[in-house]
């Protein structure tokens, strides 16, 4: 059975061989091709975007990989050339399922169009639709006009541009969801969403592994983490709900003066964060008002060894995001055992119980969750009992034999789905 994977991402192995940078998001599909390419029945195809001139296969460890040198304008206006490149993909890899990660990629739908007889099918990594409307993270439009400067409007970076290209991808993904007869989820959130508004779409359900240090560090304790440290996601845009962190940090340091909130990723105080992005000057404007430049810290990028390592120092984890499918961030905390905090929307609402191995909060409840953070910092009892049974949780959703083996199964099924099977073989 040949599988061809449709990803946004260079997988670190070729971004070696090939001296560039690789993302840290992402991460949880390099373990997972590792994983799949050890099936023996399987053969692994990979494609990724780069910034190189060349089409370029390169075989890894039974994955074969295959890099498009394609540019955001050939993705946005089209070019001969994505033709070009993909009659050679066929030539070279007859694909049963191509697998297209994301329905936000505009590079997908090249291949719905350039493979009409092969089965397609798109795992959901985020609703486009939903985190369109949520792209605010409640605030008012005057809010970023009053930080909006003339620099961001002239690259086109300004937040209804932002907005604009969000509702290019809700497009993308509306085609997607038409087009296609199979989709694969992990939520009921997002499995709902589906069987409503695209009943012809047959809808798999796979728990999505994470990254493999996350399943092999040793655990977190209560007394090895830093005192009263936090530790969240990406702050980079308004959905992710810093702002509503940032207040509820000055609530809690009213009771606990040094407490620390760690952010990873580039510091958006950094003056081309400020020159060019009205949400992190909005920022600025609150650690300003709540004199908290003591207590925030950008930690810079992290790689996935670093960012197991800095949540293990933490005392809690808190997703403080709008809507969310399932954040990374927070699944990969609990298998560690660090304690969590996370916004009560979208498929974040099953991932624990309420007060036995997380806390929810309502999204704009900035008093509650500065409660439940305050809960969680000093009552060691508390948060050791929610490392423990968040650990079982989490080994349970997201052991990844058993998340290999859901999309095993999955494409199992797509395979066969329509054939006439004579001896129950692949």
């Amino acid at each position: 059975m040949k599988v061809l994977w449709v990803t946004n991402l260079i997988f670190p192995v070729i971004a070696k061989e090939l001296k560039v940078s690789h993302s840290a998001s992402g991460g949880w599909l390099y373990y997972f091709a590792e994983l799949l390419s050890q099936k023996e029945d399987i053969s692994l195809g990979i494609v990724s975007v780069y910034s190189g001139k060349e089409y370029k296969v390169l075989k890894k460890d039974r994955i074969t990989y295959f890099l498009l040198p394609i540019n955001a304008r050939m993705k946005l206006i089209g070019s001969g050339k994505i033709q070009l490149y993909l009659r050679r993909l066929r030539q070279a890899f007859h694909p049963d399922i191509i697998h297209i990660h994301g329905a936000e990629l505009p590079l997908g739908l090249y291949f719905l169009d350039y493979f009409p007889n092969t089965k397609v099918v798109v795992n959901i990594q985020t609703l486009s639709c939903r985190l369109e409307k949520e792209m605010d993270g409640g605030l008012k439009s005057r809010d970023f006009l009053r930080y909006c400067s003339p620099r961001e409007c002239l690259k086109l970076k300004s937040h209804s541009m932002r907005k604009l290209y969000a509702r290019l991808r809700t497009v993308n993904e509306h085609n997607y969801f038409q087009r296609i007869r199979y989709v694969i989820g992990s939520t009921l959130w997002d499995e709902t969403f589906i069987r409503y508004n695209y009943p012809h779409i047959k809808y798999f359900r796979c728990q999505y592994l994470f990254r493999e240090s996350f399943y092999k560090k040793e655990k977190w304790s209560y007394d090895q983490a830093e005192p009263n440290s936090i530790i969240t996601g990406q702050a980079a845009t308004p959905s992710k709900g810093m702002h509503v962190l940032l207040k509820a940090v000055y609530y809690v340091k009213k009771e606990i003066s040094d407490v620390r909130l760690y952010i990873p990723g580039p510091d958006m105080l950094s003056k081309p964060f400020l020159n060019n992005y009205s949400y992190a000057k909005y920022l600025r404007s609150l650690i300003a008002r709540y004199k908290l430049d003591e207590n925030v810290i950008f930690t810079g990028s992290l790689s996935e060894e670093e960012m197991a390592d800095r949540m293990k120092k933490s005392r809690i984890v808190v997703v403080p995001s709008a809507v969310e499918l399932g954040s990374s961030v927070l699944c990969e905390a609990m298998l560690l055992g660090v304690p969590v905090i996370a916004a009560f929307r979208g498929g974040m609402t099953e991932k624990f119980q309420h007060g036995i191995s997380g806390y929810y909060y309502d999204y704009p409840e900035v008093f509650l969750l500065a409660e439940y953070m305050g809960r969680l910092l000093t009552d060691k009892k508390l948060a050791s009992d929610f490392s423990v049974n968040e650990i079982i949780t989490a080994q349970h959703e997201h052991g990844y034999e058993k998340c290999c083996r859901e999309f095993y199964e999955t494409y199992r099924l797509i395979y066969m789905d329509g054939r006439e099977v004579s001896d129950g073989t692949m």
